[in-house]
């Protein structure tokens, strides 16, 4: 037979923490155009943690790359141009990571607010 315990799962707690650096390139100047392409690229450093009840805790550090893409639709822009709100896609695909990271596809939406001095 096989040795292994029955775990209660609604008491694992994981928790996991990422910082993100992006840099994103525009084809097209979103301050003169109202809608603009990017792609970029992403690194992202995260630490998992686990804590079973009853044992220690245990963190492991990861690191994933990605691949950035997304559309900015300009909503409004000030007299002057130099503030403009946006519509944003946010969107990236990591498709290097490291340990037990899972490699996934994000999909999402932000309302940006560009400024300049």
């Amino acid at each position: 037979g096989s040795n292994w315990i029955p775990v209660d799962t609604s008491t694992l707690r994981f928790h996991q923490y990422d910082l993100n650096f992006d840099l994103n390139y525009y084809p097209v100047n979103i301050v003169e155009e109202s809608m603009a392409p990017y792609f970029g690229a992403g690194l992202t450093t995260g630490l998992t943690s686990f804590a079973p009840p009853g044992f220690a805790s245990e963190s492991k550090l990861s690191v994933a790359l990605a691949v950035n893409f997304g559309l900015d639709l300009k909503v409004w822009s000030a007299v002057d141009k130099r503030s403009f709100v946006t519509l944003s896609s946010l969107n990236s695909w990591q498709v290097v990571a490291s340990g037990d990271r899972p490699r996934y596809l994000n999909l999402g939406g932000a309302v940006r607010y560009f400024f300049r001095p």
